[in-house]
């Protein structure tokens, strides 16, 4: 047959039928048609829109966060959401069905990952270093190092660790590595939580790697130099250190915290009412109102000075009615001082395990890190260059829509960024407790394993 006649396609396709003739004649003249379509098949599968949600579980909230993963260094800000939720009681219903109306409008389970945080604080983190050993005992020597450090009891934890590379010590050459492990219950419940509406989770990891996604990403600054990120909680503080290149190093929990200079604004009040010879003139407290004050009248006093707020309520003006900022700031400056000698220990107990570190530059978070009087007080003591983490996930290079609707204050725009952190985790690079390292070098070994499948898996999903 002629394959050069105008005859309608069809009719040369019935015609090659009828008279039988070699089909590889007709696959060779339709092989550009063929291989256009397949093209377009996997460009649709390698192409596609991908997505990322971060969820960040704290004490009685969840923070949501949902990303256009544009291109690996550019991200787009598709949606924010908080919602109550106490993971006291992870079972409640209402809560869980919350959760439900949102997964079901963003979840799709061939573009998305979704990754979640524990609590913050529960977990073990340390750096080490363990001598160069054969691959098989080289797990061993890192769990038994990190065993010998913290005593955790092996059943109710779940271990991972990192190794960072190699450095030489005493001419012996040691792999330098940060390694984790967390409660097994912790992880539990979030798992149980995702379980229940229906949404499968990527990975579980914790705060400290949340930051660590960002300082990989660029979006918070090393200037080549070790930075500490100094977390100020209402109930406890945490201190993190990490590498220029991003490697979380250094973790520690502290008990100094914003509760601790409530306290002391409480503390010292209801010492002035208390003492009878006090002037009515020292710190304009009505003696017609010597009552004590609550730790809730401390809350919102501190808050007051914090915001920078020009009205009180009734009932705080007629306990306080022209102090200012300063006297309350002294108040609790001693709270600060046991804040700066915790941090400052804390730095010097780092730098003893590793030699040449010093650090370039603190950045704080928290509620509290916008008030300038305390960053700037921190920074005095501690002799180091300090300020507020600048990441905005709200800013106009990130926003995605003008139509979302964005929080107002600084403090509640920071206080996602932890959940925009763990959003851009990958098992390539973000300690997964669902996914550890012992599980991914037996996943890499399984004779049975296609690397051309596990290449395209790895490169469309994670």
């Amino acid at each position: 047959m002629n394959f050069r006649d105008n005859t309608d396609s069809t009719e040369k396709i019935l015609e090659l039928i009828r008279k039988n003739n070699d089909n590889n004649n007709f696959l060779k003249s339709n092989s550009q048609h063929y291989f256009k379509k397949k093209s377009f098949s996997l460009k649709h599968i390698f192409f596609r829109k991908k997505y990322a949600i971060g969820f960040d579980f704290r004490k009685n909230s969840v923070r949501i966060v949902k990303l256009d993963i544009v291109s690996e260094q550019k991200h787009r800000l598709v949606l924010c959401k908080t919602i109550p939720f106490n993971l006291n009681d992870p079972d409640n219903e209402k809560q869980i069905t919350d959760l439900q109306s949102i997964i079901k409008y963003e979840y799709n389970a061939s573009n998305v990952t979704v990754w979640a945080t524990i609590p913050k604080g529960k977990a073990e983190i340390r750096y080490f270093r363990v001598p160069k050993v054969p691959k098989k005992q080289l797990l061993k020597s890192i769990y038994w190092t990190f065993q010998t450090i913290t005593s955790i009891e092996e059943s109710k934890y779940i271990f991972d660790f990192e190794i960072l590379g190699e450095v030489k010590e005493k001419d012996v050459i040691k792999k330098e590595i940060a390694a984790y492990a967390v409660l097994k219950q912790d992880i539990d419940v979030i798992k149980s939580i995702f379980s229940k509406i229906g949404c499968p989770v990527t990975g579980i990891s914790i705060h400290p790697l949340a930051l660590q996604n960002l300082i990989k990403y660029q979006y918070i600054n090393t200037d080549n130099k070790n930075i500490c990120c100094l977390y100020i909680g209402m109930e406890w503080s945490r201190i993190d250190i990490f590498f220029p290149n991003g490697s979380l190093v250094f973790s520690r929990r502290i008990r100094a915290c914003t509760n601790s200079m409530i306290d002391e604004i409480a503390k010292n009040i209801n010492q002035i009412k208390s003492t009878l010879d006090i002037p009515e003139q020292n710190f304009n407290i009505k003696k017609k109102n010597a009552d004590f004050i609550t730790s809730d009248h401390a809350h919102k006093i501190f808050f007051s000075l914090i915001s920078n707020a020009k009205d009180l309520d009734s009932n705080l003006k007629e306990i306080l009615l022209d102090i200012n900022s300063k006297d309350i700031f002294g108040m609790f400056t001693p709270a600060l001082k046991r804040l700066v000698w915790q941090v400052e220990r804390s730095i010097e107990s780092f730098q003893s395990n590793i030699e040449e570190t010093h650090i370039g530059k603190i950045y704080v978070s928290g509620e509290i890190a916008d008030y300038k009087p305390i960053i700037d007080y921190i920074g005095r003591n501690l002799e180091h260059q300090i300020e507020a983490i600048d990441f905005d996930p709200f800013s106009s290079d990130i926003l995605n829509s003008d139509n979302m609707l964005l929080p107002e204050s600084h403090a509640e725009k920071s206080g996602y960024v932890p959940a925009f952190g763990i959003a851009l985790s990958r098992n390539f690079f973000t300690p997964n407790f669902m996914f550890t390292y012992k599980e991914k070098s037996l996943f890499l070994n399984s004779k049975w394993v296609n690397y051309s499948f596990f290449y395209s898996f790895f490169y469309s999903f994670f």
